[in-house]
């Protein structure tokens, strides 16, 4: 088994549960308008920017090369909620403890999240476009394919020895996502036991923050 097969398999509850939440569930749903999109760009901001500027103020330099190809996405992000800023949606403080990231491994497993992320998008923005074409979706459709190529490249050449703390960083990725999406659950005033079990549109991968339809 692929190391990124048994990181699926170790996250594949926490990356469940994040999908269902109900801030991100209608992103691949039909009846999604710009307001409640608004609050999900707003909601995802903090642990995007946050996991991000760990990534880039903990690496190595061996690991500077590659951040070229591995670019942040936060930039994307701010520009679509500055698009949607007359909704008067603003992104919520980070409310989550980000993980930490003082090893490759730990590095690595923080990236697993944010790459899968990557990947899924391209689904996601496709699904916007046909359904609410207004939106910004910058987020959503800039995804580099041969960003997910590499990452695999790259994990399976650094992580053998240290798979645990791999895991534990990856789980605790998706923790500060989902902690911090329902900290802004609670202050946006929705209810918080409305999760259900419809199912997302036919075909559709992943879709939470880590949806990478893999």
């Amino acid at each position: 088994m692929s190391t990124v097969s048994m990181l699926r398999a170790a996250t594949q509850a926490a990356h469940h549960q994040l999908d269902h939440h109900p801030l991100l569930r209608g992103l691949v749903r039909p009846g999604l308008d710009l307001p409640h999109y608004a609050q999900a760009l707003a909601a995802l901001h903090a642990p995007q920017a946050a996991l991000e500027a760990l990534l880039a103020s903990t690496a190595r330099p061996e690991e500077i090369a590659q951040e070229t190809l591995f670019a942040a996405r936060t930039p994307d992000l701010e520009a679509d909620l500055a698009d949607l800023a007359h909704l008067g949606q603003a992104p919520w403080p980070l409310a989550a403890t980000p993980p930490p990231a003082s090893h490759p491994a730990a590095r690595l497993g923080i990236r697993y999240v944010l790459e899968g992320a990557c990947l899924g998008a391209a689904f996601i923005g496709r699904g916007l476009a046909a359904r609410l074409s207004e939106a910004p979706r910058r987020y959503f459709c800039t995804p580099n394919p041969a960003r997910w190529v590499h990452f695999q490249q790259l994990l399976a050449s650094t992580c053998a020895d240290d798979f645990p703390s791999l895991i534990a960083s990856a789980q605790a990725s998706f923790a500060c996502y989902h902690q911090h999406l329902n900290a802004c659950l609670t202050l946006s005033g929705c209810p918080d036991g409305d999760l259900d079990d419809r199912q997302p549109e036919p075909g559709s991968p992943h879709y939470g923050p880590a949806g990478d339809g893999r």
